[in-house]
């Protein structure tokens, strides 16, 4: 499997998993390495299985804004 038709096949995959825009989601790279290599059928290396269960540092993660709602008068 080539490349882009991984990319396509893990698209496909997320978007009939009801993931919304797929192509917009935040993901690390070990994370879609790990999907490629099970697409691919390829064993997943030591250094990414690793970091696919690890926790993520909080320093990493972004706030999400809170909405601003104004007051109905």
């Amino acid at each position: 499997m080539m490349i882009n038709d991984a990319m396509r096949a893990l698209i496909a995959e997320m978007a009939a998993g009801d993931v919304p825009d797929p192509l917009g989601q935040p993901c690390t790279l070990a994370l879609v390495w790990a999907d490629l290599c099970r697409l691919t059928a390829e064993p997943l290396p030591p250094e990414v299985a690793g970091l696919i269960d690890a926790p993520i540092p909080l320093r990493r993660l972004r706030p999400v804004p809170k909405p601003r709602f104004k007051p109905a008068r």
